[in-house]
C-alpha cells in the first residue's frame, strides 16, 4: 500500500431509533429471554465460585424495573433535562439506572463509587456537569447505603432525589412496591440519550466527555463483532461499567436481545472462569492485563462455550494473542481501540492472529463505520506517508465535539467543517492498510533526541514466559547526558537471572539503545501496587515520578568518599555488562566500541563508570578511547576523586545538610532535591551562606506562605525588650544562645519561589547554629545610660536588625544599661516563626537559662509542620475544606466588603514613633452575668460579635468580612493516629502553629441579639474544629485566588483573642530573671484588634487597636476602641438579648428615630 496515512471506515447506515427505543423494542419482542445474569461474592468471606449468589432478569423484568424507576424519578421531579449521577459497580442496578436515564431524557453520569474517597475530584465532576447543563433537579443513584456518608460530604447545587438500590440483601425489585407508581410516559425514550464519561485525569482534573449515545451505539453496532449478537448469546463484561469499554459492553447486548453477564462487581479471575463455564458465556470482554490472572486459575474449567474475545484498554502484543489462543482455544479475537471521547477503531473479529500482527506490533484495525483517521506529525494536521509514525487524529459521528471542564485544544475543524480530535497517541498505518498503535506521545522516552516507545519495549518483554510475572512497566529515568533513558519497574523483586534476561532480550530484539538501564521493584519504590486510574490503567506519569524520587535518593546515598580500593577493570566491565544486557564474561574489552555503542551510550556509561570507580577522566581523553580496554587504562592511571559530587569540604555528622528523605513534600515534586537546593541557595547566597549551612527544610502553612508572597508578614515582626536582672552582656548572650538551641526555627529563612517550588509551597530553611550565624544575628557592645533609652532603640523604625523576608527571621541586640548595671536583650522576630505561645515558651527558656538551668526539649516544629503537610488531604483535612467551601460560598460576591483599608507603606507621625496603637481597659460585669444564663456566650464571642457589628456600621454592607487568628494548639494538626503515640496537642511545639480563620458573617437585622450571638458562637465552634484547614485547597474549591483574596482580607482587618494579654499589658511579670519592658508590633494591616480579659475574676476587658489605625492620629484608635466598648456592653446586657440586633446602633449613641 502506498500513499498517505488517511483511512476512512465503511459507510454508516442510516438510523431511525434512539437507544432506548431499540432496547424497548427488543425487550417486548424477547420478553422471556434472559437480559442480565449477575453473580456476586458473599460479603464478609470468600466463597467457592459455586456458592456465589446468583441474580437474573428477563427482558420483561428488566423493562418493568426500568419503567418503575423512571416513574419514581419523574414523580420526584427528576425528568428530561435533569442529571442522573450513578455510583455503581458492575451491578444489574447500574444497567437499570442507565436505561432509566435514557428513557426519562436525563443526562447520565456514571462515576466509580470508590472514587468518592477523592472528594475534590468528584465534586469537580458534579460542578462541571451542572455548570454545563444547568438542571432543574438532580437524581443520585447509589448501589448501597455504604456510600451515603461520602455523598453527604458533597455539595449538590440543585434539588436532589436519592435512590439506594441495595440494602444488604434487599433486591431492587422491592422498589416495585413504591406508592403511586404509574406507567411510563408516552414520550419516554424519544429524546437524545446522553452520557457524560470522565477521563482518568492522570495529569490534571478529570475531563468530561458528553457522548451522544444513539450516535455512539449506532457506530459501535455497525463496527464491532459484538454488534452482531443475537438472542441466546451471553456476553461476560469484566470492564468497569463507568468506563467507556464497560458502558458499551452493557448497552450493546441489550439492544440486540443478548444477555449481559457480570461475574462479581469488580474483576475476580476465579469467579470469571467459573462463570464462563456454568453460564456458558459466548463472548468475553476484557483488558489485556487480566490475562495473566486468568492463566493462573485456568485449572480444569470448561471454556468451550466461548466464541469470541474482545480486548480493549491498552496496547496488545503478539504474545498476548498467542496466550489467548492457548487459554481459550478456538475463539475469534478482536482488538478495540476506543476512547471516552467517542473514538472507535477495531480489527473486527479475526480467527487467524497472524492477520493482525506485524513483527512485534498488533494492529488496532480500521476506523469505525463513517469515521476517518489521519496520522500527522506533532503540531501538524496533514497526513504523513504510510509507514511513518505520528499522532493519531480521528473524525466521526460518534466523536464528542468538546470537553466539559477542560480545554478544547485537542479538537479542531478542517476546511470542510469536519470535526477532528488529536488523540495524543502515537501510531502508524502499515502497508497492509491497518492501523498500529505505538503508545502515548506523553510517555515516549526521548533519549538523546531519539524517541523510544515504552509500549514497544513492554511488548517484547511480555513475550518471554519467564518475565510475565514481573509485569514490567517501562518509564523514563533521568540521565545527565542522554536526558532520558528506559527504566523497568517490575511488580516483584527480580532475580539476577531475570534482570539479565530483561536486558539481553531487549538488546537482541530492539537494540542497545532500548535496554533498560535499571530494573527496580515496586518494593524499592515503597509501594505495593502500580498506581492506577479509576478504570485500572497503570498511571505511567505517577510511576515515573516515583522512580525519579527513588533515583534521587539513591544518588544521595552514593555520594561520599571512596575509602576502599576499587578493582577498576572489574567495575568498568560490570557497568558495560549491565548497560548492554549481557554477562560480564561475554564482554570483549578488545572489541571496537563503535560495534555496540553510539556516542550517547558511551557518554552515559562514562557517567556510571565514574560513580562506580570514584575516578574521573577528562572528556577529551575519554572520547579518544576506542575500546573498553583503553577506558580501563585511562581510569587506572587517574587519581581517585574524593567526592563524587564535587563538594569541597566534609561536614561532621552534627552538621549534615538535608537529604531527599527528610523532604516530606518531595513525592509531589519532580526533582525535589535539585529544585529545593537551587531555591534555597538563591536566597542564602545573598548573605554569604550556602546549602552546607542548612540543617532542616520543611513546608510552612498555606496562610504563612500567602502572607510571605504578599510581603504582608514583613510589617508584623515582634519586637520586645527584656531587662536581665544582674546579668552581664556576656552572660545574657550565653543564655540567649542556650535558649535559641531549643528553638531552631528562629534562626531560619522562609523561601517562596514560584519558579523552583511552585505557586503553593513555602519552605522554612533552618540553619545550623554556627558561631558565624550567631554573630550575624546577635549584636553586642551597645551601651545606654538608662532603661528609658531602650524604648527608642526597640521601637525605632526602621529597626537596625530587621526580621524581614526571606530572613534571617531573628535578630537580637545585647545592650548594657549603666543605671541598672545589667544587660537588656532586644529581639526582633518575624511573625513567620513566632506566635504568642511559642514567644512565651522562648522567654521562659531564656529566663531559665539565665539561672544556669538545663533546658527541656520541646515538641519538634519540623515534625509538626511535616505532619500538617502530609495530612492536608486526609479525611479530616477534607472535612475542614468542605466546611469552609460551603461557609464561604458567598465570598465571590462580597470579598470587597472590607474595612478599614490598609496602608501600603507605614507612615508614622512624629508623635507616634514609639507607640504602635491604642489600648482601653474597662469593666464589663454584664459579661459575667450573661455567662451565668448563657454559658456558651464567652468574652471572646462577645468581642467578636461586637467587631462584626462595628465593621457593618462602617461599611454599610450586608456582610462583615475579616480574618481571625487561631492558636491551633488544642490538637496536633490532623494527627496521624497510625503513627506511634502521636501528641495529643501542640501546646509545647517550638514554633508558630497559628492559622487564620476566615469570617464572612451575614447581617440579619431582624435577628434577635441572642440569636445573633448564638450564630456567632456556632460558627466559631466550627472554625475552631477546622482550625488546621489547608487554605489553598479551600480557594481551589471556591474557584478563587488565595493569593489575591486571602491577602486582601488579611490586609484589612484581623481579630486576635489573646489569653493572658490583660496581665501582660497591666504589668504582670511571670519571670524570675527577666523584666519585660516593651512589646512592640507595627503592622500595616488596616486594623488589628487584640483582645483579652483582665482582673482577678475576668470581669475586665482589654482591647488594643494596632495597624494603620494605630499608626495614625491617636483619635482614630481611641474612637474605634470606644465604639467597640459600647457595642460589647450593649450586646452583653441581658435586657437587650430579645431586641433586634439591628438596634445595636443605639449602643453607639445613634438616634434610631432619624
Amino acid at each position: 500500500m502506498e500513499g498517505l496515512s488517511d483511512i476512512t471506515g465503511s459507510q454508516l447506515p442510516d438510523r431511525s431509533q434512539t437507544v432506548y427505543d431499540q432496547f424497548e423494542s427488543i425487550a417486548r419482542r424477547y420478553h422471556d429471554q434472559p437480559a442480565i445474569v449477575q453473580l456476586s461474592k458473599v460479603r464478609g468471606h470468600e466463597p467457592s465460585p459455586q456458592r456465589a449468589s446468583l441474580r437474573q432478569w428477563t427482558y420483561k423484568e428488566l423493562l418493568r424495573a426500568v419503567s418503575s424507576l423512571v416513574t419514581y424519578l419523574e414523580g420526584h421531579g427528576v425528568r428530561s433535562g435533569s442529571i442522573l449521577f450513578v455510583f455503581c459497580h458492575n451491578w444489574a442496578e447500574y444497567i437499570i439506572a442507565t436505561l432509566a436515564a435514557y428513557a426519562a431524557g436525563c443526562i447520565h453520569v456514571p462515576i466509580n463509587p470508590d472514587q468518592l474517597s477523592s472528594k475534590d475530584d468528584v465534586q469537580y465532576m458534579i460542578d462541571t456537569v451542572v455548570k454545563q447543563f444547568n438542571p432543574a433537579s438532580i437524581g443520585i443513584v447509589a448501589q448501597d447505603r455504604s456510600v451515603r456518608p461520602n455523598l453527604d460530604r458533597l455539595s449538590w447545587p440543585a434539588p436532589t432525589v436519592e435512590v439506594t438500590f441495595l440494602d444488604d440483601q434487599v433486591p431492587w425489585l422491592s422498589l416495585q412496591q413504591m406508592p403511586g407508581l404509574r406507567s411510563k410516559g408516552e414520550d419516554a425514550g424519544k429524546g437524545e440519550a446522553r452520557s457524560v464519561l470522565f477521563t482518568s485525569g492522570t495529569a490534571s482534573r478529570p475531563k468530561g466527555c458528553p457522548l451522544r449515545m444513539t450516535a455512539y451505539i449506532h457506530v459501535l453496532i455497525n463496527s464491532l463483532g459484538i454488534g452482531k449478537l443475537k438472542p441466546g448469546d451471553k456476553l461476560l463484561s469484566t470492564a468497569p461499567s463507568y468506563h467507556a469499554f464497560g458502558l458499551l459492553c452493557t448497552i450493546l447486548p441489550l439492544v440486540q436481545g443478548a444477555c449481559v453477564v457480570f461475574a462479581g462487581d469488580t474483576f475476580d479471575p476465579l469467579l470469571t472462569m467459573d462463570t464462563i463455564e456454568h453460564q456458558e458465556c459466548t463472548h468475553l470482554c476484557l483488558v489485556p492485563t487480566m490475562l495473566h490472572s486468568l492463566e493462573q486459575v485456568r485449572s480444569t474449567f470448561d471454556l468451550s462455550s466461548l466464541r469470541a474475545l474482545l480486548f480493549a484498554g491498552m496496547v496488545l502484543s503478539p504474545d498476548v494473542l498467542r496466550r489467548c489462543v492457548e487459554l481459550f482455544g478456538n475463539t475469534t479475537l478482536e482488538n478495540l481501540y476506543g476512547m471516552s471521547e467517542g473514538v472507535v477503531v477495531s480489527t473486527g473479529p479475526v480467527s487467524d492472529i497472524n492477520r493482525i500482527t506485524n513483527g512485534h506490533d498488533v494492529a488496532i484495525g480500521r476506523p469505525g463505520t463513517g469515521a476517518r483517521i489521519h496520522i500527522c506529525d506533532p503540531g501538524q494536521r496533514s497526513p504523513l506517508p504510510v509507514g511513518l509514525p505520528g499522532q493519531l487524529h480521528y473524525a466521526g459521528s460518534s466523536l464528542i465535539g468538546h470537553y466539559l471542564g477542560a480545554s478544547d485544544d485537542d479538537f479542531y475543524d478542517d476546511a470542510d467543517g469536519l470535526r477532528w480530535f488529536n488523540t495524543g497517541d502515537q501510531a502508524f498505518v502499515g502497508t497492509d492498510g491497518l492501523l498500529y498503535l505505538i503508545g502515548r506521545y506523553k510517555e515516549l522516552i526521548i533519549r538523546g533526541g531519539e524517541n523510544l516507545s515504552p509500549a514497544r519495549i513492554e511488548g517484547v518483554l511480555a513475550e518471554v514466559p519467564e518475565l510475565r510475572s514481573l509485569n514490567a512497566q517501562i518509564v523514563a529515568g533521568g540521565e545527565p547526558i542522554a536526558g532520558e533513558v528506559p527504566v523497568a519497574v517490575v511488580a516483584v523483586a527480580p532475580s539476577a537471572k531475570q534482570v539479565s534476561l530483561i536486558q539481553s532480550t531487549v538488546r537482541s530484539v530492539l537494540g542497545v539503545t532500548h535496554v533498560p538501564t535499571a530494573v527496580v521493584s515496586l518494593h524499592d519504590l515503597g509501594i505495593d501496587d502500580f498506581p492506577r486510574t479509576a478504570a485500572g490503567k497503570i498511571q505511567k506519569s505517577k510511576l515515573g515520578a516515583l522512580y525519579r524520587l527513588f533515583d534521587e535518593r539513591q544518588a544521595q546515598i552514593g555520594v561520599g568518599i571512596y575509602d576502599r580500593p576499587v578493582d577498576v577493570s572489574e567495575a568498568v566491565t560490570r557497568v558495560w555488562a549491565r548497560t548492554l544486557g549481557t554477562k560480564i564474561s561475554e564482554i570483549d574489552v578488545e572489541a571496537p566500541l563503535s560495534n555496540f555503542a553510539d556516542s550517547i551510550l558511551q557518554l552515559t556509561t562514562r557517567h556510571q563508570i565514574e560513580k562506580a570507580t570514584g575516578r574521573c577522566v577528562a572528556l577529551t581523553d575519554w572520547l579518544q578511547a576506542t575500546r573498553i580496554k583503553e577506558q580501563i587504562s585511562l581510569l587506572a592511571s587517574s587519581e581517585v576523586s574524593l567526592h563524587t559530587n564535587g563538594d569541597s569540604e566534609v561536614h561532621d555528622k552534627d552538621h549534615q545538610s538535608p537529604n531527599l528523605d527528610s523532604m516530606v513534600y518531595a513525592v509531589a515534586m519532580p526533582r525535589a532535591f535539585e529544585r529545593t537546593k537551587q531555591a534555597v541557595e538563591n536566597v542564602l547566597s545573598k548573605d554569604g551562606l550556602c546549602w552546607e549551612d542548612v540543617a532542616e527544610v520543611f513546608p510552612c502553612r498555606d496562610a504563612v506562605q500567602v502572607a510571605c508572597k504578599s510581603r504582608l508578614i514583613d510589617s508584623a515582626s515582634i519586637r520586645s525588650c527584656m531587662l536581665c536582672n544582674g546579668a552581664t552582656a556576656k552572660s545574657a548572650r550565653l543564655a540567649l544562645v542556650t535558649a535559641l538551641a531549643k528553638h531552631p526555627i528562629f534562626l531560619s529563612y522562609l523561601v517562596v519561589d514560584d519558579t523552583h517550588l511552585g505557586a503553593q509551597l513555602g519552605l522554612y530553611v533552618v540553619l545550623h547554629q554556627t558561631s558565624k550565624l550567631l554573630d550575624q544575628c546577635i549584636h553586642s557592645g551597645l551601651v545606654v545610660d538608662s532603661p528609658e533609652e531602650l524604648t527608642k532603640i526597640t521601637t525605632e523604625h526602621p529597626f537596625r536588625m530587621p526580621a524581614v523576608l526571606p530572613g534571617p527571621n531573628f535578630g537580637a541586640l545585647i545592650v548594657s544599661v549603666r543605671e541598672t548595671q545589667s544587660a537588656a536583650i532586644i529581639t526582633n522576630i518575624a511573625h513567620t516563626v513566632v506566635d504568642k505561645t511559642n514567644h512565651g515558651i522562648f522567654n521562659r527558656d531564656l529566663d531559665s537559662a539565665l539561672s544556669g538551668n538545663s533546658l527541656d526539649s520541646h515538641l519538634s516544629f519540623k515534625t509538626w509542620a511535616d505532619t500538617q503537610y502530609k495530612q492536608r488531604t486526609s479525611p479530616k483535612a477534607t472535612e475542614a475544606v468542605d466546611f469552609y467551601v460551603h461557609y464561604l460560598q458567598a465570598l465571590k460576591a462580597h470579598h470587597h466588603a472590607l474595612w478599614p483599608i490598609y496602608t501600603p507603606e507605614i507612615n508614622i507621625p512624629s508623635h507616634r514613633l514609639h507607640k504602635a496603637g491604642e489600648t482601653v481597659v474597662f469593666a464589663a460585669p454584664s459579661i459575667a452575668r450573661l455567662r451565668q444564663q448563657q454559658p456558651h456566650l464567652t468574652a471572646p464571642i462577645l468581642v467578636k460579635a461586637a467587631l462584626i457589628l462595628l465593621i457593618l456600621s462602617r461599611t454599610n454592607h450586608t456582610h462583615a468580612l475579616f480574618v481571625g487568628m487561631e492558636a491551633a494548639r488544642s490538637e496536633y494538626a490532623f494527627p496521624d493516629h497510625s503513627a506511634p503515640a502521636p501528641p495529643s496537642d501542640a501546646v509545647d511545639v517550638a514554633g508558630p502553629t497559628f492559622n487564620w480563620s476566615f469570617n464572612l458573617v451575614a447581617f440579619r437585622p431582624d435577628e434577635t441579639v441572642l440569636e445573633f450571638l448564638t450564630r456567632v458562637y456556632r460558627e466559631q465552634l466550627e472554625q475552631t474544629k477546622h482550625v488546621n484547614v489547608p487554605w489553598h485547597r479551600v480557594f481551589e474549591g471556591l474557584g478563587l485566588s488565595a493569593d489575591e483574596i486571602l491577602t486582601k482580607v488579611t490586609n484589612a482587618c484581623v481579630f486576635n483573642w489573646m489569653p493572658g494579654l490583660g496581665p501582660d499589658m497591666l504589668g504582670a511579670n511571670p519571670y524570675t530573671n527577666l523584666k519585660p519592658l516593651i512589646f512592640h508590633v507595627r503592622p500595616k494591616v488596616g486594623l488589628v484588634l487584640n483582645a483579652g480579659q483582665a482582673g482577678s475574676d475576668g470581669s475586665q476587658l482589654l482591647l488594643m487597636a494596632e495597624g494603620a489605625i494605630g499608626n495614625g492620629p491617636a483619635v482614630w484608635g481611641v474612637r474605634v476602641l470606644e465604639e467597640m466598648k459600647r457595642i460589647v456592653l450593649w450586646v452583653s446586657e441581658e435586657r437587650n438579648l430579645g431586641r433586634l440586633v439591628g438596634d445595636f446602633v443605639e449602643g453607639l449613641g445613634w438616634d434610631l428615630a432619624t
